[in-house]
């Protein structure tokens, strides 16, 4: 009796599948097939490239720690502000051309000059 159940047991274990297996090692860092199948469904990319983006991260995440770089809010958003007042001029100008092109569309012309239909 004892061995047939350490015989089911035994298949069992067998039979089973590998689902978070380590996948990778990266400076003694694990990354797990999970961790790779999550990126794959996150990222929308195949399972080289998910892998690639995960061994990227885990690098930069380990430099920093070796590093002890740390970096508080308000200097994320003092660098990012001005690269974002820029783009927003940019869309507040191109949203104006708009608006003359279709004035312009919509428009008279007499006597040399342009008239804007109201």
């Amino acid at each position: 009796m004892k061995n047939i159940i350490l015989l089911i047991i035994l298949t069992f274990t067998l039979n089973a599948k590998l689902v978070d297996g380590v996948a990778i090692v990266v400076k003694g860092r694990a990354i797990t097939l999970l961790d790779i199948k999550k990126e794959m469904k996150l990222l929308g990319l195949p399972a080289k490239k998910a892998a690639d983006v995960l061994i990227r991260k885990k690098l930069e995440e380990i430099e920093i720690k070796e590093r002890k770089i740390s970096v508080a809010n308000g200097e994320v958003y003092d660098d990012i502000k001005p690269t974002w007042v820029d783009k927003r001029i940019f869309m507040e100008v191109i949203i104006l051309l708009y608006i003359c092109i279709i004035r312009l569309r919509n428009s008279t012309i007499s006597y040399g000059r342009v008239e804007f239909l109201r």
